[in-house]
């Protein structure tokens, strides 16, 4: 009887990261993910990380070094109290352009929320992972037509 050999981690994390069988296996399948429900990608790409011991700041996600608005205005919680509503108006006027008022108001709402959850925690990981939610619930609802109905639910 033979014995089952396990792989060495590190090995895989390596072949995971490089452009071999296993790397490119991986690439496929965290393309391919969105093919099966929409943020599947996203959950591949995090399985992705922690198995090839990626760090996340090589995708990108880092904390930022300072705020300039924090510099200008001070760290006390005045500060804090005028840098989200500053921030949340420059998110909504980005809005503008492509999306129109409705879409303005609806980044101001979403920019109060997601800066006041980084003003309490100081962490950026939470309101990250709710805009990305957010931002892949309304792709959806749009791609099968169901933007209005949902939005008549909240707004009658």
């Amino acid at each position: 009887m033979s014995e089952v050999k396990i792989p060495d981690p590190q090995a895989l994390a390596t072949q995971l990261r490089g452009f071999g069988p296993v790397g490119l296996l991986a690439i496929i399948l965290i393309l391919a993910g969105n093919l099966v429900v929409l943020p599947l990608s996203a959950v591949l790409v995090l399985a992705w990380v922690r198995a090839s011991h990626t760090p996340y700041t090589s995708l990108g996600f880092t904390t930022p070094r300072s705020e300039r608005l924090g510099r200008l205005l001070g760290p006390g919680r005045m500060a804090q109290a005028a840098i989200v509503p500053v921030t949340a108006t420059l998110f909504a006027l980005a809005h503008y352009p492509d999306q129109g008022l409705p879409g303005m108001e609806q980044a101001a709402v979403t920019g109060l929320v997601f800066g006041g959850i980084y003003a309490v925690t100081g962490q950026t990981w939470l309101p990250m992972i709710m805009h990305a939610a957010f931002d892949v619930t309304a792709v959806g609802l749009i791609y099968r037509g169901w933007e209005t109905t949902v939005a008549h639910w909240f707004l009658r």
